[in-house]
């Protein structure tokens, strides 16, 4: 047994239990003065509601007695995603969570059900007499157990990373993800890159939740950086797209600088992420969207040649436009029916050009109607 999996199996790191933080649900704590404010944590559990289903098999009368066998199960779920909260602020250095929430919402995905648990806070410093011990995360002079064995987890996880020697099992996943450890971010592009992961198959999703963990800028600094590095594969930049459409992680600014200086199949991989969403769009999105819409016209012109020509032994003459490859395409067609590439040479296959044009105008004339 490795060192690593020696601290899984003891877990050397602490469980959630018994962290000395206070919750409230209001924005002060009577009595007691904030010293520092951190930064807002979260928390989610998916729960599959065949967890509840299996739960009330054979009972009939649910909003009767059963009901309270209901709320204590979501009790003890909400319970532990708030201790989850509690560890995070430990880490942090905080020692109180302010304007708690708890949302339940129900999801579907591939035709199963499942209740997501939310949770979110302020993570905090109440003011402390110097009597109190310090578990100050980013202490000079004291730090406490939970931040000293995650440190040392986590560099004998970079140590292993790095010789590609780390498994990436669910007990590595849960711990990059649970402690957003961005310094893994490469790492993990990089391993997906090299290796092949027929062999496991939830590899893929835990890259796409463990970017969306990620403060959002990271995630973006990262992805959209790795997205048009000449040496990674198509497979991996395909993985890529994905994160970023499944974390809503489209940013307008990065793409239209980026494609200022892009080649020409960088700039196709950077219109790829514009067929993505956004989490939620703001003023400048709209002028940004322009000049995006506007320079990609400019960068990709439509470049072949339009003609007319007798159609068989016919006088009627038909309009057709000569592709790269030689072959001669009706002037309604699209893309070569030989090459599939279109009208400015770009592949059918891999990017609609001018679907993606439409979608760009009509998200405009959306934000034009929110913003102006």
């Amino acid at each position: 047994m490795s060192i690593i999996d020696l601290l899984i199996h003891t877990q050397l790191v602490p469980t959630m239990k018994n962290l000395d933080v206070l919750v409230t649900t209001s924005s002060t704590i009577e009595g007691r003065e904030i010293e520092e404010y951190y930064e807002p944590i979260t928390s989610h559990l998916v729960i599959g509601m065949n967890f509840f289903k299996d739960l009330f098999s054979g009972l009939t009368d649910f909003f009767g007695g059963n009901s309270q066998s209901y709320q204590k199960t979501l009790d003890r779920i909400n319970s532990e995603a708030i201790d989850q909260l509690k560890y995070k602020a430990k880490i942090l250095g905080a020692n109180c969570i302010l304007d708690l929430r708890i949302d339940n919402d129900e999801i579907s995905a591939q035709g199963k059900s499942m209740l997501m648990v939310t949770a979110i806070g302020m993570a905090a410093k109440l003011k402390t007499d110097n009597s109190e011990k310090s578990t100050n995360f980013n202490s000079k002079t004291s730090i406490s157990d939970i931040a000293f064995n995650i440190l040392k987890k986590k560099q004998l996880y970079l140590e292993s990373a790095k010789n590609d020697s780390l498994a990436y099992i669910d007990e590595t996943w849960r711990f990059l993800i649970e402690n957003q450890l961005e310094e893994f971010s490469e790492l993990v592009i990089e391993y997906f890159d090299k290796k092949s992961v027929s062999h496991m198959p939830d590899f893929e999703s835990k890259m796409v939740e463990f970017f969306g963990h990620l403060p959002s800028e990271i995630s973006k600094e990262k992805l959209y950086s790795n997205l048009i590095k000449e040496e990674l594969s198509i497979s991996t930049k395909n993985q890529i797209l994905e994160i970023i459409k499944s974390n809503k992680l489209l940013d307008y600014n990065i793409v239209y600088s980026n494609l200022i200086t892009s080649d020409f199949h960088q700039g196709i991989l950077l219109m790829k992420t514009l067929k993505s969403e956004k989490s939620e769009y703001i003023t400048n999105d709209l002028h940004a969207l322009e000049n995006i819409k506007k320079l990609i016209q400019e960068k990709y012109p439509i470049k072949v040649s339009f003609s007319e020509k007798k159609k068989g032994l016919t006088s009627k003459l038909t309009s057709i436009w000569g592709c790269e490859c030689g072959k001669e395409n009706n002037k309604d067609s699209m893309s070569c029916s030989k090459c599939s590439k279109d009208q400015r040479g770009i592949d059918s296959n891999t990017l609609v050009f001018d679907k993606l044009l439409e979608k760009i105008s009509q998200d405009i004339a959306v934000l034009q109607e929110v913003f102006k």
